[in-house]
């Protein structure tokens, strides 16, 4: 597991979650990451890298905030910030995602053909720089189903 969070924080949520620690073999935390100035704010940037006996092809980031991934943007998964909607459905397409993905031999190479955030990258830098105020442009998903014209349960 690796969180942009403080220690003290992230291993009460680990310990809920894994009380017996089989699940979460690693634990790594906000002094784990990157810290990047962005207009005058602290963010913490979660560098795959730092797994050297993992190859950047078999990971993926999932995280409420694309800059925590940014150093990796093929390897990332955006997901919406759960509050405490009861009604959030969120993690259930994640685990189809999920396990789409695994099918791959290649986990970032897939992830970028489904997610297409370099697409939406492309379009959100040639907004900024035509100074196009309120213009409007799609998060173009493909969902891996379309992707590979089958089933993944």
């Amino acid at each position: 597991m690796y969180t942009a969070s403080e220690k003290c924080y992230a291993d009460k949520v680990m310990d809920y979650l894994d009380p017996q620690k089989k699940l979460i073999k690693y634990r790594l935390y906000r002094h784990d990451c990157v810290q990047v100035k962005l207009e005058e704010k602290k963010i913490y940037v979660k560098d795959l890298r730092i797994f050297r006996n993992v190859p950047l092809k078999n990971m993926v980031i999932i995280d409420n905030s694309v800059l925590s991934f940014a150093f990796q943007l093929d390897n990332g998964i955006p997901i919406l910030p759960y509050y405490d909607n009861k009604n959030d459905i969120e993690l259930r397409f994640l685990v189809k995602y999920l396990k789409c993905l695994a099918k791959s031999n290649n986990i970032q190479r897939e992830n970028k053909k489904l997610i297409q955030l370099d697409k939406f990258l492309k379009k959100a830098e040639t907004n900024v720089s035509m100074n196009a105020s309120g213009s409007d442009f799609e998060f173009e998903y493909s969902s891996c189903d379309e992707h590979h014209n089958k089933k993944c349960i």
